[in-house]
């Protein structure tokens, strides 16, 4: 506590016991439970991602966030001390002073409220901000917290204010805007309660401007000859005369705390307080010196001293007391860069380790980042680019991960001698024992950036612009490149030129053809020329010709859109076009067939070639030797088509049965 508060006792407010939302006994407390003494209360929200109606059954949320926390977290119970519904209506959680599983594994030293709801989409209610404040005021007085103040968190090694949200200690957005910003008004609400008496020191001992002291570092203490405010303390009867000096110390463990006096003129004693009272006085003083055994981490203790003769020299203090000892410890290993000659704008690949030494399990931790940089030494500062991020979920069950990533060097990059940094929690998510070991370095050269490189299409040519299915067009075009690299160093560039529905090209589009071009800086530009055959079982109607540069991928571009263009064409069906004079020469029979059909043409006719299709213009058989006959003994029963072609292209088709 940063100072005393002499607290009324609020009372506990009614709530819904285990009894009472878990009938069946099927969701039981866990059954070794750890203790804590809460100097700081933690508010949180269920953040479902939901608005629940009116009508929802609260009991049965509070079943399944049980079954969450247990039966998928792994924990032992509910991960909060208390739960409190729309309606007001408060449900025992881990209940009064057991240590709970919700604040990012820091959880010693706090009390853990939930609030069920999403309050990044609504703003809690009236009846659950009440409840809200009533348990809050209870358990600010029935362990003596300061609401509106605020203290160092020993679990976390942060200093809070006593009554924080989720996301102080953490990565989170947890309570929630709407009720994370109602936060500072709660604090004063409940510092109003009139079972909460928000108190002034206590008389005559001013603890506002104590001098904090460092643990085991003497302090020299400045000469005073103000008169005394506090005639005795609690720890004994002498009579004082001041005048009193304070000093404060924060314990990170629990532990003795010990403080003494030495070069000092006259008979100055030393006590240590539990809180701005000198009513409040600890442990066993003698004279110069005082003890106190049952130091509790997180607290605040107040070092005052004083004098029973009136006396106002200078003096030399030292306090020692019980420090934390951090055992966890993120370390970096196995750093690795794919390319250590890199072009500015390039990319590179990165991979390194991340370890994790300590007690807690990785659902109990957040997330570590691991940041990658690039810096111009080994030494991680402001100046350092960060070039992208991985995180590990890394705990005393999963102990190490690998990760990797694409970094891009900024194109604007000066060459010369670089180092890629790694380093591992990046966000210093985690209080560690050693810190030196979080960062490692890969030295890399990078020249500047290569000009841009790009391959285009264009002068697209199509003839002609209709044409039969099965026929053929003529298509010209011009690959151009633009770039630095000479051709000779270059691959050949093929362009395609594709039948498509649309000018988008795509998987389902046909390849007709390809030409190439052996493009460089010595040699832009190279038309192309092609003759391409449409497929005969192309359906009549709208199609484009898409021609496609670089179509096989070659070089990676500064523009990869102007790689296409398109022309649009129109396709005939293939069985259009009768000559009807050229018909009227032929003879097809028998007709219906159960096998060989007959063609017969006058004598100064040359039948070129025979088709067989379906209904549905698909080419089925086709015949260029022995045209005077065709053979259809394979097809199935039903009417067919067929096409006869003279040596002048004239074409007559037929419709004949197969029996």
């Amino acid at each position: 506590m940063s100072s005393y508060f002499c607290f009324a006792d609020c009372t506990q407010p009614d709530f819904c016991g285990r009894a009472c939302w878990d009938t069946n006994g099927t969701r039981p407390a866990q059954t070794s439970p750890s203790y804590t003494t809460p100097t700081h209360i933690i508010v949180h929200h269920t953040g479902d991602g939901i608005v629940f109606p009116a009508n929802t059954n609260y009991a049965e949320k509070i079943r399944y966030y049980w079954d969450l926390h247990v039966n998928t977290n792994g924990w032992s119970d509910l991960g909060y001390n208390w739960l409190i519904d729309r309606n007001g209506v408060i449900y025992e959680g881990r209940g009064n002073g057991v240590a709970g599983a919700h604040f990012s594994g820091h959880n010693a030293g706090t009390m853990g409220v939930c609030m069920i709801g999403d309050f990044t989409l609504e703003s809690p209610s009236a009846k659950a901000l009440t409840s809200l404040k009533n348990i809050i005021s209870w358990e600010a007085t029935d362990k003596n917290i300061d609401v509106t103040g605020a203290s160092y968190h020993a679990s976390s090694g942060l200093s809070l204010n006593n009554v924080s949200g989720h996301k102080d200690g953490g990565a989170t957005a947890c309570p929630g805007t709407d009720l994370y910003d109602l936060l500072p008004s709660i604090r004063t609400s409940i510092s109003a309660f009139s079972c909460y008496t928000d108190t002034t020191p206590a008389p005559g001992l001013d603890c506002s401007s104590a001098i904090e002291l460092s643990n085991g570092v003497t302090y020299s203490g400045s000469s005073s000859t103000a008169g005394s405010k506090v005639s005795t303390f609690g720890c004994n009867s002498w009579t004082e005369t001041g005048p009193e000096r304070v000093h404060k110390i924060t314990p990170t463990a629990d532990g003795t705390i010990t403080v003494s006096l030495s070069n000092f003129s006259g008979d100055l004693d030393v006590y240590i307080l539990g809180s701005c009272d000198p009513s409040d006085c600890l442990g066993a003083v003698s004279s110069s010196s005082a003890t106190f055994e049952n130091g509790i981490a997180g607290q605040t203790y107040y070092l005052v001293v004083d004098a029973d003769d009136g006396s106002g020299g200078a003096y030399d203090i030292v306090a020692t007391y019980s420090e934390a000892v951090i055992t966890e410890d993120i370390i970096i290993s196995n750093g690795l860069v794919n390319l250590t000659t890199v072009n500015a704008g390039e990319n590179i690949e990165v991979s390194a380790t991340q370890s994790y030494s300590g007690s807690q399990l990785a659902v109990d931790l957040p997330n570590i980042h691991l940041g990658y940089y690039l810096s111009t030494d080994c030494n991680l500062s402001s100046d350092d680019i960060l070039l992208g991020e991985s995180s590990a979920n890394l705990g005393s069950d999963n102990t190490t991960q690998n990760e990797s990533e694409t970094l891009t060097i900024p194109n604007n990059t000066t060459a010369g001698t670089y180092f890629i940094l790694f380093s591992a929690d990046n966000e210093d998510k985690l209080t560690e024992r050693d810190e030196t070991n979080n960062a490692s370095c890969i030295q890399i050269t990078i020249n500047s950036s290569v000009e841009p490189e790009d391959i285009k299409v264009i002068n697209t040519v199509v003839s002609p612009l209709v044409v039969n299915a099965g026929n053929n067009i003529n298509v010209t075009a011009t690959q151009s490149y633009s770039g630095s690299q000479l051709a000779a160093n270059l691959p050949s560039f093929n362009l395609g030129y594709y039948l498509s529905t649309d000018c988008d090209l795509s998987e389902n589009d046909i390849l007709l053809g390809e030409s190439s071009s052996n493009l460089g800086s010595d040699s832009t530009s190279q038309n192309e020329s092609e003759t391409l055959t449409i497929p005969s079982i192309t359906a009549a109607g709208t199609y484009f010709i898409l021609f496609s540069a670089d179509n096989e991928g070659k070089l990676t571009e500064s523009d990869e859109v102007n790689n296409t263009n398109c022309i649009q064409i129109t396709v005939d069906a293939a069985l259009a076009n009768v000559d009807y004079q050229f018909k009227n020469q032929l003879s097809v029979f028998p007709n219906p067939t159960s096998d060989i059909i007959n063609i017969k043409a006058n004598i100064n006719l040359v039948i070129n070639k025979l088709y067989i299709y379906n209904l549905n213009g698909r080419l089925l058989k086709e015949s260029t030797t022995d045209l005077n006959k065709i053979n259809i003994s394979e097809l199935s029963k039903g009417i067919y088509l067929l096409k006869v072609v003279s040596n002048e292209d004239k074409t007559a088709v037929f419709r004949i049965i197969k029996k």
